[in-house]
C-alpha cells in the first residue's frame, strides 16, 4: 500500500504479488504474461547474483519494475507499507528512489517469520533483513549516502503458538 500526501498523486494504491507461484510451468493467458517473464527473469538473475548465486527465494518481485512503479506516483514524505514482505524488494526499491532522487519516503517492511521450504537458505524475515542490508551497501557506495536510515524491529510477542493456533 502507497500513500501519497502530494494533492497531484491524491491516490491510494495497492500494489500486490502478480505472479502466479502455484503453477509456474503452465502459461498465463492475460495481458501480464509478457510483463511477468520479461521482468521476473531479471528478478531471478538479480537476486542471484546479490547472494553470490544461493537460491534464497524462487519469486521475488522485480525491483526495477517497483523502482518505475513508485516513481510515477511517490513523493518527498510519502509512506510504503508493505505487509507481505517477501523477499524486502520494496525496502531496496524505496531506498533505491531516495538516494537517486534524494527524496524521503519512508517504508515498513513486515512479514511473519516463516521458514522458507528446503531449497532454499533463508527464513522469509531475515532474507529481508539480508537483502535490504546488501541493497544499502550498494546504494551507500553508488550514491555516496553514509546515513539512510534503515533500521530492523523485531516483534518477538507474535510467537508460533499464537499466529498459528487452530480456532475451534
Amino acid at each position: 500500500m502507497c500513500y501519497s500526501k502530494s494533492p497531484k498523486y491524491n491516490v491510494n494504491y495497492k500494489f500486490s504479488t502478480w505472479i502466479d507461484t502455484i503453477s509456474t510451468n503452465s502459461e498465463r493467458e492475460d495481458e501480464f504474461y509478457e510483463l511477468e517473464s520479461m521482468y521476473q527473469n531479471e528478478a531471478r538473475k538479480y537476486i542471484n547474483d546479490l547472494f553470490n548465486k544461493e537460491v534464497v527465494t524462487n519469486y521475488p518481485k522485480p525491483v526495477t519494475l517497483l523502482e518505475e512503479v513508485f516513481s510515477i506516483f511517490l513523493r518527498d514524505g510519502d509512506k510504503i507499507l508493505d505487509i507481505f514482505g517477501g523477499s524486502g524488494t520494496t525496502g531496496e526499491a524505496c531506498m533505491k528512489l531516495n538516494a537517486a532522487k534524494n527524496i524521503k519516503v519512508d517504508f515498513v517492511i513486515v512479514q511473519i517469520s516463516k521458514p522458507k521450504p528446503e531449497k532454499t537458505i533463508y527464513n522469509i524475515s531475515n532474507l529481508i533483513v539480508k537483502r535490504n542490508q546488501k541493497a544499502l551497501e550498494a546504494i551507500q557506495v553508488l550514491y555516496g549516502k553514509s546515513n539512510m536510515g534503515f533500521g530492523v524491529f523485531k516483534d518477538s510477542f507474535y510467537t508460533d503458538e499464537i499466529l498459528f493456533k487452530e480456532i475451534d
